[in-house]
């Protein structure tokens, strides 16, 4: 585990929150990262866990798994979306200002002006047999000085999901939130996996969707993920992610946040399909990264084959 409520895990400051069961990022009670219901448990009979509450937190009878990030080989990975962006009852965090400027500056908002957002929105459109149907993480839109609102802004946070852990061996989400509570500052606690190849995968379904909606309705989406996740995209698939590092807006628009809030986000932009043959594109987060020789395959399959059948 490397953060609890939004603070390392095992500082003063992570041990304070737990009290309130108060997010650093909303300024309000951790609900999880939003729809997480698996992720929450129980304040019944566990006495020294429901010691670590206030009874405003205990008269609820219910708390969110407050995990934010879990650490990996390549350092911290926020699972909590809440960790990486987050627009609320409070407007935004000032520990994700930066995050928010280069946002507005993309969406091109004026200085000053007053932006209104809404969270969550689920869109369902048929047109005979066809649907459109996603759900939205933000809808943003500047008040204009005429009163109007101005082109409609779509922010999209992904994080990494976590691999669902081992019950039995006590590395799910919700015993991992049970141990933290009852751990000292300087224990380990396991946590689950993750699982960025899903995350990607799920990206990957909506970045073309969500950022042709988006221009089709005189707007952009603008998605909010961690360094890690373009970095994993950027070897993992065809696209040369580097190759897209800008400071101006295009087509598909994509944050990249390391986990260390004071390190600058980076833009990473482009169209959607190819002008030319030699131009980069985000279409092709669906291609192969690089294709193995011929002589390569054969040698993978150089073993005996699992069986045979006759042609019908």
């Amino acid at each position: 585990m490397a953060e609890i409520y939004g603070h390392p895990f095992g500082s003063k400051e992570a041990n304070a929150a737990i009290t309130n069961a108060l997010c650093r990022f909303t300024g309000e009670q951790c609900d999880g990262g939003g729809n997480r219901d698996m992720a929450r448990i129980q304040l019944d009979s566990d006495s020294g866990i429901r010691a670590r509450f206030s009874p405003e937190v205990i008269a609820k009878k219910i708390v969110s798994c407050a995990i934010c990030s879990v650490n990996m080989k390549q350092g911290p990975q926020i699972i909590c979306p809440r960790r990486l962006l987050n627009f609320g009852n409070n407007g935004y965090s000032v520990h994700q200002e930066a995050t928010v400027k280069l946002l507005c500056k993309i969406a091109g908002f004026s200085s000053g002006a007053s932006v209104k957002f809404w969270t969550e929105m689920s869109l369902n459109f048929t047109e005979g047999a066809k649907r459109f149907q996603y759900r939205l993480d933000y809808l943003l839109r500047e008040e204009l000085l005429d009163g109007t609102l101005g082109s409609p802004i779509i922010v999209e946070i992904m994080t990494c999901s976590t691999s669902g852990g081992n019950k039995n061996l006590g590395t799910d989400i919700q015993t991992a939130f049970r141990r933290s509570l009852l751990a000292a500052p300087d224990d380990v606690i396991a946590c689950p996996g993750i699982n960025i190849r899903q995350v990607w995968a799920r990206m990957a379904s909506q970045l073309v969707v969500k950022s042709e909606a988006a221009i089709a309705w005189g707007g952009k989406t603008i998605w909010v993920v961690q360094d890690t996740l373009a970095n994993y995209m950027g070897n993992n698939t065809g696209l040369d992610i580097s190759a897209m590092e800008t400071t101006t807006s295009g087509e598909v628009n994509v944050i990249s946040c390391n986990a260390d809030q004071n390190k600058t986000p980076t833009l990473f932009s482009g169209p959607i399909s190819p002008s030319g043959d030699l131009e980069a594109s985000f279409s092709d987060i669906l291609r192969a990264p690089f294709l193995p020789s011929t002589t390569d395959f054969l040698e993978k399959i150089d073993v005996p084959e699992n069986g045979s059948f006759i042609v019908p």
